[in-house]
């Protein structure tokens, strides 16, 4: 029933933000809210069966300081007069939607009792992205008509979001990809994963994005000298491995549609571009403003979907922050962007330490791909709002975090039969 349940949060996922289908109009009575309802049964019925109610995690102190601090952000947006228009019930439905992937993460953590289970859901994000792709890549060459505008963007693929989110959350599963390649003992599982990449690849270079583009580098950077520097490949083979992973790159260029092919070469060209601010479509300017914000309530922030209010307020413009750190800093003050910042470290630091310690060869490289993806990830915040690939994220997260524990469970029993041996 567990691994039945993050199936069909997955299959929900992919039919509300693919294919925009819609349960009800009932606020509160999606699918997915529907979906994660059952996920909180599933887990009541497994702290009932297993009388336990919730496993240890690192993260869960960080988790609720952050979420202490959303609240508190809105209580004081309130007594600020910075909700404007926005009524208390908007301002609960937004925290709720901010709250669900963390809520995900934690119910998903703990209804994972094995690692057989915990290896399904690795599955299910891997057939989640290869559907993803394979549906973008249909209505992008013509072969199907688009059932939603959210797969093909303004001549750019965008898989369920817009195509800058699209490219982050590819970015974050192709270490993944290339780990299956490289370490799966199975051929017909390598085979599939390098079908997969190349897939996959070309969605990243449909969507035209430049900050996916330096992340896919600065992932791909961080994924092979993690691998040489754990001794887990030679030198000569890794340059092997980099000159094929190039070549793959460049073969995804070449069968990319033709259309996709004019759109990121015009999005590369600097040279219709006056200014760094017209290249990067106003986001110096968002930077420069969002910074000025900050200064003028440096503490604090302004509260929950603060950032457009405040931007149209003092600066008469309208748009995201498209950098989920300015983001936070201007909402949130230095007190939140803290917490913020020290969540994402503790979830380096946790992964990087079980990488250092685990002798399983294969946990060791699903350590590195996450790392790297992570790190990807992480770079790509600094030019773009990652609000839907959030939900994929902590899913992942979890299941990483679920194989650092059993991975920790395995080392102490085995610790402890060694000193019975002695």
């Amino acid at each position: 029933m567990n691994i039945i349940s993050i199936y069909f949060l997955l299959l929900t996922f992919w039919l509300e933000q693919s294919l925009d289908f819609k349960l009800t109009q009932i606020t509160g009575l999606s699918l997915m809210n529907l979906c994660l309802y059952l996920m909180l049964i599933v887990w009541v019925v497994s702290m009932i069966t297993r009388r336990k109610i919730i496993e240890p995690n690192p993260l869960y102190k960080y988790l609720a300081l952050m979420t202490f601090v959303v609240v508190i952000s809105i209580v004081l947006k309130e007594i600020r007069g910075h909700a404007g228009d926005m009524i208390l019930r908007d301002e609960m439905i937004a925290l709720k939607s901010w709250l669900n992937p963390l809520v995900l993460f934690v119910v998903v953590y703990n209804i994972i009792d094995d690692e057989v289970t915990n290896s399904r859901v690795i599955l299910g994000l891997m057939v989640l992205l290869a559907v993803t792709v394979t549906t973008t890549q249909l209505v992008t060459y013509g072969i199907v008509d688009p059932v939603s505008d959210k797969v093909f963007e303004d001549g750019r693929a965008a898989g369920f979001v817009e195509p800058n989110q699209y490219a982050s959350y590819l970015v974050l599963f192709i270490p993944l990809i290339i780990t299956y390649i490289l370490n799966h003992t199975v051929v017909k599982t390598r085979i599939a994963a390098a079908v997969l990449l190349v897939m996959v690849l070309i969605d990243l270079i449909g969507t035209g994005s430049r900050g996916g583009f330096i992340s896919l580098l600065f992932a791909l950077g961080v994924y092979f000298f993690i691998l040489y520097r754990q001794k887990m490949v030679r030198l000569i083979t890794l340059q092997l491995i980099i000159a094929a992973t190039l070549a793959i790159v460049t073969v995804s260029f070449f069968v990319t549609n033709a259309q996709l092919e004019e759109t990121v070469l015009d999005r590369l060209d600097m040279s219709e571009s006056q200014t760094l601010d017209d290249y990067t479509f106003g986001r110096i300017t968002l930077l420069v403003n969002g910074i000025e914000l900050f200064l003028q309530s440096p503490l604090t922030g302004y509260g929950q979907d603060s950032f457009g209010k405040m931007m149209r307020k003092r600066f008469g413009i309208s748009g995201n922050s498209h950098n989920d750190y300015l983001l936070y800093l201007v909402q949130y003050g230095i007190i939140g962007f803290g917490v913020f910042i020290i969540l994402y470290l503790k979830i380096f630091q946790n992964v990087w330490n079980r990488l250092e310690r685990s002798t399983d060869v294969w946990k060791k490289a699903l350590y590195i791909s996450y790392i790297a993806g992570f790190s990807g990830y992480a770079l790509s915040m600094l030019s773009v709002n990652l609000f839907t690939p959030r939900y994929m994220f902590w899913i992942y997260t979890a299941v990483m975090f679920k194989y650092i524990q059993l991975d920790y469970q395995e080392g102490a029993v085995a610790g402890r039969s060694a000193s019975k041996v002695v």
